[in-house]
């Protein structure tokens, strides 16, 4: 398992093939990482090997098709977001999205309510049982 931060600025780094620097941690193995380019940091999510690979792979497609919709979720800076690190982990790389205040009282439990509704209508048989992650 990575210990460090800054192996994994250097492992996303060379993934992206652009250099990174280590902005903060945000949770537990979880960092915001600032490009030395233009363009939106990255949040660089790692798994422990007790985490499947397909696991984290379900997590990048079902990203990767949000991306398609207006839905504030983290987007994908790459077609593959997901790669090994460390010894038997895996980093999920998303671009970091900047907290906004909801523009009135009650509309995000609304949108919510609309968008589980439509999520609701549709199969999800091709993904894990899962949580969620922040």
């Amino acid at each position: 398992m990575v210990t460090e931060a800054a192996t994994v600025a250097e492992a996303v780094a060379d993934l992206l093939g652009q250099p990174l620097l280590l902005h903060s941690e945000l949770d537990v193995d979880v960092y915001r990482l600032r490009r030395r380019q233009p363009g939106p940091d990255l949040v660089a999510r790692v798994f422990g090997p007790s985490v499947e690979r397909s696991t984290v792979d379900a997590a990048g497609r079902v990203l990767s098709a949000l991306a398609g919709t207006r839905f504030p979720a983290e987007r994908c800076p790459t077609d593959t977001p997901v790669a090994p690190i460390g010894d038997g982990g895996t980093v999920l790389v998303t671009e970091y999205v900047e907290p906004s205040p909801a523009p009135h009282s009650g509309f995000v439990v609304a949108w919510c309510a609309a968008l589980l509704g439509r999520r609701a209508s549709r199969s999800a048989d091709d993904l894990p049982g899962g949580g969620g992650w922040h």
